[in-house]
């Protein structure tokens, strides 16, 4: 099984977070991660130590500090790396985020020819982690090639998911077969033209298309309370039920596989708060925080605040907002410039 992520380098800690996990439970899974950004300095693992005096010796403990958790990867991957067609322009034209919900797909590809004895591929989001083997999702490939997993499994009256899709994007899964290579093929044909958080386009990046995959792909949706659970189903009655016996938890009376750490900092711990709270004993409390000290461990103070280099002229100059918003609308106003990056705002103010 290959296991694969997206993440820049400010997420690098979150990263290294759901690798560690995913390699407890998984020992012989691979992990191959894209990271969305222009070099791979200072993350690279093969570096030599800056130097022997005081001030290179406290920034190699810096940078011991931001490599720690390297080792739990398998293989690191600028995403410039990877071959995709006309990635300067992908790059330029959309956000951190909406970019790197391309790139899983892209990844994925990517995976598929460099290892081609795996016959079994998975995204994970940088902010999950892992907490069994995945049985279930290899019960799935039984007579399916895609595995996907709802936002939530009880029928509720909420109206969110209208616009976030049905689909939950931070995790799925492909056989290698011809069905599921075609649904690779679609996607990223889909998302290099549309990829945006765009509520009037009625677009919420990778998401909305995933609403389709049934209906176009063999696909085995995993109606799993143990997989991706989440801020935005933590009020499904089965979710609630999470226990601990035997040092394994349990989602009811099914295993714990994966937790979806999304919105911490945002609507996470309001979300557990309200759910709970009466009862600040209950697991979740406890796995939430020590979530956020292996966040510590693997050197989130250090990358944090990294700024992402596609955010950024050659120049310098900071891309802005309606540069972007521009391109969106008018993807024509790529065309004229071979390299985006080597322009700046003004060459598209009056366009």
């Amino acid at each position: 099984m290959i296991i694969i992520t997206t993440t820049s380098a400010g997420h690098l800690y979150k990263a290294k977070v759901m690798a560690r996990s995913a390699k407890t439970y998984m020992p012989d899974a691979k992990i191959v991660t894209c990271l969305i950004e222009k070099e791979l300095h200072p993350f690279d693992t093969n570096a030599s130590a800056t130097s022997d005096t005081p001030e290179g010796q406290a920034a190699d403990l810096r940078r011991s500090t931001l490599l720690k958790g390297f080792e739990y990867f398998d293989e690191v991957v600028l995403a410039k790396n990877m071959g995709i067609p006309n990635f300067d322009k992908l790059a330029f034209k959309h956000s951190a985020l909406e970019f790197s919900c391309i790139l899983k797909y892209y990844t994925m590809i990517y995976a598929m020819k460099k290892y081609p004895n795996e016959k079994y591929f998975v995204y994970l989001d940088s902010d999950m982690k892992v907490y069994g083997p995945f049985v279930e999702v290899m019960s799935g490939f039984e007579n399916n090639s895609i595995v996907l997993t709802p936002h939530r499994v009880d029928p509720d009256p909420w109206e969110h998911f209208l616009k976030d899709g049905t689909f939950n994007g931070g995790f799925f899964a492909v056989k290698r077969t011809e069905d599921g290579e075609k649904f690779l093929n679609w996607m990223t044909s889909r998302l290099s033209v549309k990829n945006y958080i765009d509520e009037e386009q009625g677009l919420f990046v990778d998401q909305k298309w995933l609403n389709l995959a049934p209906a176009y792909f063999d696909v085995h949706i995993l109606r799993h309370h143990g997989y991706n659970l989440a801020g935005w189903n933590l009020h499904e009655p089965e979710r609630k039920q999470i226990n601990n016996i035997g040092g394994a938890y349990r989602v009811k009376d099914k295993y714990l596989r994966l937790i979806h750490f999304s919105g911490i900092g945002i609507f996470l711990e309001r979300v557990i708060n309200d759910w709970f709270p009466t009862n600040k004993t209950h697991p979740l409390f406890s796995l939430l925080d020590e979530y956020k000290n292996e966040w510590d461990e693997m050197g989130r103070s250090a990358i944090k605040n990294l700024p992402w280099s596609y955010d950024f002229f050659e120049s310098g100059e900071r891309i802005t907002s309606e540069t972007r918003g521009k391109i969106k609308y008018q993807p024509e106003l790529l065309d004229r410039h071979p390299n985006p990056f080597a322009k700046s705002n003004k060459d598209y103010e009056f366009q």
